[in-house]
């Protein structure tokens, strides 16, 4: 069981990797005093995370209790001997790696942490308030582009809602080509369960010995399945 966290923050951590010669080469800019070609890894180029992630996991992602998002490392831990022990040795290899942190952002020996937009603590998973907030206090949507960043904000916490895909379908059927714009009373009543995101419980962290059923369900077109687990207790 988790029960210490840690969360390291590495700055301008696309420009900490240089690039090779043969990679540069792409990178080319034309600018009114002649051409200029980067010479290391730039925010903004389009595989640019992908090489992120891969070079971070080759670093730090095998070492155990350690995972990693790019510039975000978050690093578990049972006690604190063992937090600590995992903690010096990611330090050390992102040392040796030349790599440095943003030290106002990284946390250590926390019993939770706020992460990719969850709060994350020995319980499992559960909802930012703030991202909560904002589905919460949205309007209800006048056109596709509103409805379209609502569903966007609700997607990103709908793992807390059972059901998802059917509770929203209304919503989304406005999304289907050729369907007119047109906002009736099952799409309100759809767009209410919005609470429901802030009322549901979070997630819990899967126990080895939980019996674990798939929950399949088909409403109204869509197909959905949901992975239920029981608490094990020991007879």
């Amino acid at each position: 069981m988790v029960e210490k966290i840690a969360k390291l923050d590495l700055s301008m951590i696309y420009n900490q990797f240089e690039l090779d010669d043969e990679s540069q080469r792409y990178t080319v800019i034309n600018t009114h005093c002649g051409l200029y070609k980067y010479t290391r890894l730039v925010f903004g180029h389009a595989p640019a995370p992908a090489i992120l992630q891969r070079a971070m996991e080759g670093l730090v992602g095998g070492q155990e209790g350690v995972l990693c998002l790019r510039e975000d490392v978050l690093i578990t831990g049972r006690n604190d001997a063992e937090h600590a022990a995992r903690i010096r040795a990611v330090l050390q290899t992102l040392q040796e790696a030349g790599l440095t942190l943003q030290r106002e952002n990284c946390e250590f020996y926390k019993d939770e942490v706020s992460y990719l937009g969850y709060v994350i603590n020995k319980n499992g998973l559960k909802k930012s308030p703030d991202k909560i907030k904002g589905i919460v206090d949205s309007p209800a949507p006048s056109n596709i582009s509103q409805l379209q960043s609502f569903l966007g904000l609700a997607n990103y916490n709908r793992s807390f809602v059972p059901s998802a895909a059917s509770v929203l379908s209304p919503l989304y059927n406005l999304l289907k080509k050729g369907v007119k714009w047109s906002w009736g009373l099952d799409h309100q009543e759809a767009f209410k369960n919005k609470t429901a995101i802030s009322i549901r419980p979070g997630t819990r962290q899967l126990q080895p010995r939980s019996k674990v059923n798939p929950d399949c369900r088909c409403v109204s077109g869509w197909l959905g399945c949901d992975t239920v687990a029981s608490r094990f207790r020991q007879a």
